[in-house]
């Protein structure tokens, strides 16, 4: 827990750092998106949106399962959900009380190479979810009965993820692509490197991979940029200090992997009553300048329940196909797993291709008769 002269320090650090605040480009130019290096190499981006009364804010660490060793596989994974199971300061309850009492929103999910912890409050809460935000990633317990809850709850989301044949599909397809590299095994882990996962290999992960040169903190809302500044570097100024003087962490250069060129067919027989198909091509990597047209694409044919956004085949080509469903696309990484359930698939604005895994039913639907899928 930090002490006030911890504070302190850090209220010094944060106008240091609000002096070093940069717009980009240019203030005067009535640009909204800012930017500034925060001391201990953390950085903060900012987009003010005065039009409406929220922010939305997230801590990004640069850190996912293409940093795990074979062992390792699932860590960042399993980091996610034990971080927000209690703090030095706040209990898993109180966690999510704090943020209930005021409306506000929190939860986390993990990519391939990055972790990222958010939260949507009203603009005059910006202060309690960077607070709790920063809290949950720097200092949380990692308390032994709670890695073994968490291991229950992870290898049940194994257990679903097997038992949907989308989701599994996902992981398949990445596997034949790019084979034993890290960007081949999911994110999720396997049962086996879960199973065997310590509490002592969770912890040493946590330390030296959450560190303030990979943390990137980005916020958008009715916001000052400056304020902003302020609380970020006061609530992270403990990881700060342990990084004095140093220098974000640049991008990730090249990995060195080739992923396959000749062709690659990943077939995996089961019982499902339906078959589903990947497709790949390769493209312009994300510095590519046929990204945007890419992304137009994407959108064009994904289609309902797309990560495109849209467009697509029409709401009544499935039908008329024969189809029992739209044509899924995603223009964002697909290998990402939350440590809270999110909306029943009985909500209004549940994707129309909601799995299992992603929509889990409530409790009123489990009681009821479920429609067909």
């Amino acid at each position: 827990m930090a002490s006030e002269n911890d504070h302190a320090t850090a209220a010094r650090d944060s106008s240091r750092a609000a002096a070093r605040v940069s717009p980009l480009p240019d203030a005067d130019s009535g640009d909204t998106v800012r930017r500034s290096d925060l001391p201990g190499g953390v950085r903060l981006v900012t987009e003010a949106v005065p039009g409406v009364r929220s922010v939305a804010l997230g801590i990004w660490i640069g850190i996912g399962s293409v940093d795990e060793t074979p062992e390792q596989a699932g860590a960042a994974h399993f980091l996610e959900h034990l971080l927000f199971k209690g703090t030095r300061r706040r209990t898993a309850a109180g966690i999510a009380e704090e943020m209930d009492a005021v409306g506000g929103e929190l939860n986390a999910f993990t990519a391939k190479e990055h972790t990222c912890y958010y939260a949507h409050v009203l603009d005059t809460d910006v202060a309690l979810a960077v607070d709790v935000l920063a809290d949950v990633v720097t200092d949380a317990e990692l308390a032994h009965t709670d890695v073994e809850l968490e291991r229950g709850v992870v290898l049940e989301e194994i257990s679903m993820r097997d038992d949907d044949p989308e989701d599994l599909l996902g992981d398949l397809f990445d596997e034949t692509l790019f084979g034993d590299h890290p960007l081949g095994r999911p994110v999720i882990g396997s049962e086996e490197s879960v199973r065997a996962m310590s509490r002592d290999t969770l912890h040493s992960f946590w330390r030296g991979q959450y560190t303030a040169p990979r943390m990137v903190v980005a916020a958008a809302g009715n916001l000052d940029h400056s304020h902003v500044a302020e609380l970020v570097a006061a609530a992270l100024g403990a990881a700060a200090r342990h990084h004095e003087g140093a220098r974000p962490v640049p991008p990730r250069s090249a990995t060195g992997v080739r992923p396959v060129r000749t062709g690659a067919l990943g077939l995996l027989d089961d019982e499902s009553e339906q078959a589903h198909v990947m497709l790949g091509v390769p493209t312009a990597g994300r510095a590519g300048r046929g990204l945007p047209v890419l992304a137009v694409l994407n959108s064009a044919l994904g289609g309902r329940g797309g990560g495109g956004g849209g467009g697509g085949c029409p709401r009544g080509c499935s039908s008329r196909s024969g189809s029992s469903a739209g044509w899924p696309t995603r223009s964002t990484p697909r290998r990402c797993a939350t440590p809270t359930p999110a909306r029943c698939r009985c909500t209004p604005d549940a994707p129309p291709n909601a799995s299992a895994r992603s929509s889990p039913w409530c409790a009123t639907c489990s009681a009821r008769s479920r429609p067909t899928d």
